[in-house]
């Protein structure tokens, strides 16, 4: 396996200043479809796949957070883009969070969407669980549970294909990739939140009322340690909100980029 070259990893819709969207552990940039299509009218949005995923059938193996930030900047650097509004879900919140500390000069906002902030002891050994049963079993093994926890049963009802395509993905990544980003998901927390003081940006945080990792509860904690956040809840949804209620999401990034930051978008 040799790999997506860096260019085949991104997309690229709308014209204006630039949103950049960053997926989660053993997704892809599929999940930002609606969202995309909701802010290309009046943005320049950038979506990508994570290194060893969607696209990239490599194995992707680092236990960095700083790894996945310097893919992000080549990324920007692939697309053209100097300063943007960047918008993580997840992991992609942690990735979002470090980059906006590493990289001030780039970052225009911050939208961090169903974000970790510091674990309880109880949630930390939860996903560590997590992390071991996946290591020695497989994705599989803890599939039914995170979409469970990730799709509200009424979306699974009405979407069936949103929920079949979401285990089509999740079971294509490479498995070296995924566990690798799902081990510096499940560990990086703490480091995280330590640094939540140093990130200057304006910050939308947003996640599902019903999200039973990203709680409502643990969304509020992560804007409180920031200098300059506000929340929003969504309810009845669950973790993936891009799926769920994407072009909701989309509306909230466009009225934050054009109230909180200095770029004229349309």
């Amino acid at each position: 396996m040799t790999g997506a070259s860096l260019t085949e990893r991104i997309s690229v819709s709308g014209t204006g200043p630039a949103i950049v969207l960053i997926h989660g552990v053993g997704l892809s940039r599929w999940v930002w479809d609606q969202p995309a299509a909701a802010l290309a009218p009046h943005a320049r949005v950038v979506s990508y796949d994570l290194p060893g995923h969607g696209s990239d059938d490599r194995a992707f193996e680092t236990g960095s957070l700083d790894a996945y930030v310097e893919d992000l900047a080549a990324v920007l650097d692939a697309a053209g883009v100097d300063r943007a509004v960047f918008v993580g879900a997840a992991f992609g919140s942690f990735i979002a969070r470090r980059f906006a500390r590493l990289h001030p000069e780039r970052v225009e906002g911050l939208v961090l969407v169903s974000p970790l902030g510091r674990r309880t002891p109880e949630q930390s050994i939860a996903v560590g669980v997590r992390l071991r049963e996946t290591q020695a079993e497989g994705v599989a093994a803890t599939l039914e549970a995170s979409i469970e926890r990730w799709l509200s049963p009424g979306f699974r009802t009405e979407r069936p294909d949103v929920e079949a395509r979401l285990r089509a993905v999740l079971l294509a990544t490479p498995f070296a990739s995924f566990l690798s980003a799902y081990r510096v998901f499940a560990t990086v927390d703490g480091a995280i939140a330590d640094e939540a003081a140093s990130i200057t940006a304006p910050v939308l945080v947003i996640t599902g009322g019903d999200d039973a990792n990203a709680t409502p509860q643990m969304a509020r904690q992560v804007g409180e340690a920031l200098n300059d956040a506000t929340l929003t809840v969504l309810p009845g949804i669950r973790h993936l909100v891009s799926l769920e209620a994407g072009a909701r999401l989309g509306e909230a990034i466009l009225r934050f980029a054009r109230e909180r930051t200095t770029h004229a978008y349309r």
